[in-house]
Protein backbone atom coordinates (compact mmCIF):
# COMPACT_ATOMS: atom_id res chain seq x y z
CA UNK A 1 0.00 0.00 0.00
CA UNK A 2 2.86 2.51 1.14
CA UNK A 3 4.37 2.04 -2.46
CA UNK A 4 1.29 2.34 -4.19
CA UNK A 5 0.48 6.00 -2.73
CA UNK A 6 3.81 7.26 -3.75
CA UNK A 7 3.36 6.17 -7.17
CA UNK A 8 0.69 7.64 -6.97
CA UNK A 9 1.92 10.74 -5.45
CA UNK A 10 4.30 11.09 -7.94
CA UNK A 11 2.06 10.40 -11.16
CA UNK A 12 0.07 13.14 -9.58
CA UNK A 13 3.07 15.44 -9.38
CA UNK A 14 4.04 14.78 -12.51
CA UNK A 15 0.89 15.32 -14.35
CA UNK A 16 0.80 19.04 -12.53
CA UNK A 17 4.61 19.49 -13.77
CA UNK A 18 3.93 18.53 -17.08
CA UNK A 19 0.56 20.71 -17.99
CA UNK A 20 1.60 23.38 -15.96
CA UNK A 21 3.24 25.05 -18.94
CA UNK A 22 0.44 24.79 -21.60
CA UNK A 23 2.77 24.32 -24.07
CA UNK A 24 4.49 27.66 -23.52
CA UNK A 25 8.29 28.69 -23.42
CA UNK A 26 8.97 29.69 -20.18
CA UNK A 27 9.83 32.89 -19.61
CA UNK A 28 13.89 32.53 -19.23
CA UNK A 29 14.25 35.06 -17.03
CA UNK A 30 11.75 33.37 -14.17
CA UNK A 31 8.59 35.41 -13.20
CA UNK A 32 8.18 39.19 -13.21
CA UNK A 33 6.44 42.00 -11.86
CA UNK A 34 5.52 45.71 -13.38
CA UNK A 35 5.74 48.40 -11.29
CA UNK A 36 3.72 51.69 -11.40
CA UNK A 37 4.48 55.44 -12.34
CA UNK A 38 4.23 58.15 -10.62
CA UNK A 39 4.96 61.51 -11.56
CA UNK A 40 7.28 64.06 -9.24
CA UNK A 41 7.48 67.86 -8.99
CA UNK A 42 10.18 70.31 -7.36
CA UNK A 43 9.07 73.90 -6.81
CA UNK A 44 11.91 75.97 -5.85
CA UNK A 45 12.67 79.74 -5.59
CA UNK A 46 15.40 81.52 -7.20
CA UNK A 47 17.27 81.49 -4.09
CA UNK A 48 16.28 77.41 -3.90
CA UNK A 49 14.02 76.92 -1.07
CA UNK A 50 12.04 74.21 -1.50
CA UNK A 51 8.21 75.68 -1.32
CA UNK A 52 6.75 72.16 -0.79
CA UNK A 53 8.72 71.41 2.22
CA UNK A 54 6.01 70.83 5.20
CA UNK A 55 8.42 72.04 8.56
CA UNK A 56 8.87 75.50 6.98
CA UNK A 57 6.43 78.08 7.33
CA UNK A 58 6.38 79.26 3.75
CA UNK A 59 4.78 76.53 1.38
CA UNK A 60 2.69 76.32 -1.31
CA UNK A 61 1.23 72.93 0.14
CA UNK A 62 -2.15 74.98 0.71
CA UNK A 63 -2.34 76.68 -2.76
CA UNK A 64 -1.33 73.64 -4.71
CA UNK A 65 -3.70 71.24 -6.27
CA UNK A 66 -3.56 68.87 -9.03
CA UNK A 67 -6.97 68.22 -11.38
CA UNK A 68 -7.19 65.22 -13.29
CA UNK A 69 -10.03 63.56 -15.46
CA UNK A 70 -12.25 66.70 -14.03
CA UNK A 71 -11.60 65.50 -10.12
CA UNK A 72 -9.63 67.95 -7.83
CA UNK A 73 -6.63 66.18 -6.02
CA UNK A 74 -5.24 68.40 -2.93
CA UNK A 75 -1.66 67.51 -1.55
CA UNK A 76 -1.80 65.31 1.31
CA UNK A 77 0.88 66.21 3.27
CA UNK A 78 2.65 63.34 5.65
CA UNK A 79 6.23 62.93 6.55
CA UNK A 80 6.74 59.69 5.18
CA UNK A 81 9.96 58.85 2.69
CA UNK A 82 8.48 58.12 -0.98
CA UNK A 83 7.80 54.94 -1.48
CA UNK A 84 7.59 53.14 -5.01
CA UNK A 85 4.82 50.54 -4.32
CA UNK A 86 5.24 47.71 -7.24
CA UNK A 87 1.22 46.99 -7.56
CA UNK A 88 0.11 50.22 -9.19
CA UNK A 89 -2.46 51.92 -6.46
CA UNK A 90 -3.64 55.31 -7.37
CA UNK A 91 -3.82 57.87 -4.62
CA UNK A 92 -3.85 61.32 -6.28
CA UNK A 93 -1.15 64.03 -4.87
CA UNK A 94 0.53 63.59 -1.97
CA UNK A 95 3.99 65.02 -0.25
CA UNK A 96 6.89 63.17 0.36
CA UNK A 97 10.72 63.19 0.60
CA UNK A 98 13.87 61.90 -0.29
CA UNK A 99 15.10 58.89 1.57
CA UNK A 100 17.69 56.27 1.25
CA UNK A 101 18.70 53.30 3.68
CA UNK A 102 21.93 53.35 5.36
CA UNK A 103 23.35 50.52 7.40
CA UNK A 104 19.74 48.82 7.20
CA UNK A 105 18.57 52.71 8.90
CA UNK A 106 16.20 54.89 7.04
CA UNK A 107 17.41 58.22 6.88
CA UNK A 108 15.19 60.96 5.29
CA UNK A 109 16.44 64.10 3.80
CA UNK A 110 14.59 67.66 3.69
CA UNK A 111 14.54 67.02 0.01
CA UNK A 112 10.51 67.40 -0.12
CA UNK A 113 8.02 67.21 -3.23
CA UNK A 114 5.01 66.42 -4.55
CA UNK A 115 3.89 62.70 -5.82
CA UNK A 116 0.90 62.42 -8.55
CA UNK A 117 -0.03 58.74 -9.33
CA UNK A 118 0.14 55.76 -9.33
CA UNK A 119 -0.33 54.58 -12.36
CA UNK A 120 -0.05 51.37 -13.95
CA UNK A 121 2.78 50.98 -16.39
CA UNK A 122 0.90 47.33 -18.15
CA UNK A 123 -1.76 49.96 -18.94
CA UNK A 124 -1.29 51.91 -22.53
CA UNK A 125 -2.51 55.74 -21.93
CA UNK A 126 -2.37 58.50 -24.78
CA UNK A 127 -2.14 62.28 -23.25
CA UNK A 128 -3.60 62.04 -20.03
CA UNK A 129 -3.51 65.43 -18.72
CA UNK A 130 -2.80 66.86 -14.98
CA UNK A 131 -3.51 70.48 -14.25
CA UNK A 132 -1.40 71.69 -11.78
CA UNK A 133 -2.95 74.65 -10.32
CA UNK A 134 -0.53 77.50 -7.52
CA UNK A 135 -3.24 79.08 -6.16
CA UNK A 136 -5.76 81.32 -8.81
CA UNK A 137 -3.40 82.77 -11.44
CA UNK A 138 -0.64 79.67 -11.63
CA UNK A 139 -1.32 76.86 -14.27
CA UNK A 140 -0.09 74.36 -16.46
CA UNK A 141 -0.79 70.80 -17.83
CA UNK A 142 1.22 68.12 -17.40
CA UNK A 143 0.21 65.06 -20.18
CA UNK A 144 2.27 61.90 -20.15
CA UNK A 145 1.71 58.38 -22.11
CA UNK A 146 2.36 54.85 -21.73
CA UNK A 147 2.86 52.67 -24.11
CA UNK A 148 3.16 48.60 -22.92
CA UNK A 149 4.11 45.21 -24.52
CA UNK A 150 5.65 42.29 -23.17
CA UNK A 151 7.71 40.59 -25.28
CA UNK A 152 10.15 38.42 -23.48
CA UNK A 153 11.06 41.13 -21.15
CA UNK A 154 8.68 43.89 -20.36
CA UNK A 155 8.90 47.09 -22.30
CA UNK A 156 7.53 50.42 -22.33
CA UNK A 157 7.59 53.68 -23.89
CA UNK A 158 6.35 56.88 -21.95
CA UNK A 159 6.08 60.35 -22.87
CA UNK A 160 5.88 63.50 -20.80
CA UNK A 161 5.12 66.82 -21.67
CA UNK A 162 4.44 70.03 -20.62
CA UNK A 163 1.63 72.71 -22.15
CA UNK A 164 1.57 70.77 -25.05
CA UNK A 165 5.33 70.66 -25.64
CA UNK A 166 7.28 67.18 -25.19
CA UNK A 167 10.05 67.33 -22.43
CA UNK A 168 13.22 66.13 -24.11
CA UNK A 169 15.25 66.55 -21.33
CA UNK A 170 15.75 63.66 -18.29
CA UNK A 171 12.27 65.08 -17.48
CA UNK A 172 10.86 63.62 -20.41
CA UNK A 173 11.55 60.02 -19.84
CA UNK A 174 11.30 59.78 -15.53
CA UNK A 175 8.48 62.38 -14.71
CA UNK A 176 10.68 64.22 -12.06
CA UNK A 177 9.32 67.44 -13.06
CA UNK A 178 11.28 70.83 -11.42
CA UNK A 179 9.97 74.43 -11.25
CA UNK A 180 11.75 77.59 -10.56
CA UNK A 181 8.71 79.99 -8.67
CA UNK A 182 10.42 82.95 -9.60
CA UNK A 183 10.62 86.53 -8.05
CA UNK A 184 7.69 88.02 -10.20
CA UNK A 185 4.90 84.88 -8.90
CA UNK A 186 5.73 82.49 -12.04
CA UNK A 187 6.41 78.91 -12.69
CA UNK A 188 9.37 78.32 -14.70
CA UNK A 189 10.43 74.53 -16.24
CA UNK A 190 14.06 73.81 -15.37
CA UNK A 191 15.23 71.04 -17.63
CA UNK A 192 16.62 68.02 -15.75
CA UNK A 193 20.23 67.38 -17.75
CA UNK A 194 21.51 63.93 -17.53
CA UNK A 195 24.02 62.74 -15.00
Amino acid sequence: MKCFCIKLSFAILLTLLLSGCGGEVPNPYGAMDVGGYDLYFYIETEEGVNMLDSTKKETFLKDLTFTYKGEDYPIVSSNEAGTRTLVPYFYGARLARSYEYKDEQLVLYDDWYAMFGGFDSTVDVDNQEIILSLGDNQKCTISFSNEFNWEVLPHRNRYFYLNGNILTDKSGSTGHIHFIYTSDGELEYVPVEDE
